[in-house]
């Protein structure tokens, strides 16, 4: 998409507003229909008017598709590679309606084809409100945490990428510290059920 063509989109008619209301507050809640060029625009305006220097502009999107098909947008106009400079998260949870914790996660997703598989690299991974931070320029991670303190299990995670394939993989399972198997017991898992209590 050409740069005249996404100056058409309405957010450009209050794009002078946006800039100066930043300058005095540093929030700002935008309402306004689809389409108009809130998640695709304003990250780039605010690039261009330096107000991000070494920060992150985080576009939150409901569904999977909407993240990826947004980050490989802005990537696009920006004219930069899919992955660093503009990349994408998407986050799992338990469903509320779920009889018990998820023990094992599994997930297998294929790569946009604008992302080089070969600069694919994990930077984080979480879950029931925990960030756990991968050492960095890693495309494949290994490790077994320990919630044994906490939650009374272990969690072995592995995550990469298959080139060949051009899939990210991640695989989380919970892990019983007396005999080294999954849980027996169905209501101990570490991906709780997205309800009130978790």
């Amino acid at each position: 998409m050409s740069a005249r063509m996404t100056q058409r989109l309405p957010i450009y008619d209050i794009e002078q507003e946006l800039i100066d209301r930043l300058k005095t507050d540093r929030r700002l809640i935008l309402s306004a229909p689809t389409g108009s060029g809130k998640s695709t625009q304003v990250p780039q305006m605010l690039l261009r008017h330096n107000f991000l220097r070494e920060g992150q502009v985080v576009i939150l999107q409901p569904r999977r598709l909407a993240a990826r098909l947004l980050a490989a947008r802005v990537a696009e106009e920006l004219g930069v590679t899919l992955g660093q400079e503009v990349g994408y998260q998407i986050r799992f949870e338990n469903a509320a309606d779920a009889s018990a914790p998820a023990q094992v996660v599994q997930i297998t997703q294929t790569l946009d084809p604008d992302l080089n598989p070969s600069s694919f690299r994990l930077t984080s991974f979480g879950f029931d409100n925990q960030t756990f931070e991968i050492p960095a320029n890693r495309a494949f991670y290994s490790t077994r945490l320990d919630l044994t303190a906490t939650r009374g299990f272990f969690v072995d995670v592995t995550m990469g990428i298959d080139v060949a394939k051009r899939q990210a993989f991640f695989t989380m399972a919970t892990i019983d510290p007396e005999t080294g198997e999954q849980p027996l017991d169905a209501d101990v898992g570490f991906l709780l059920v997205n309800d009130a209590n978790g």
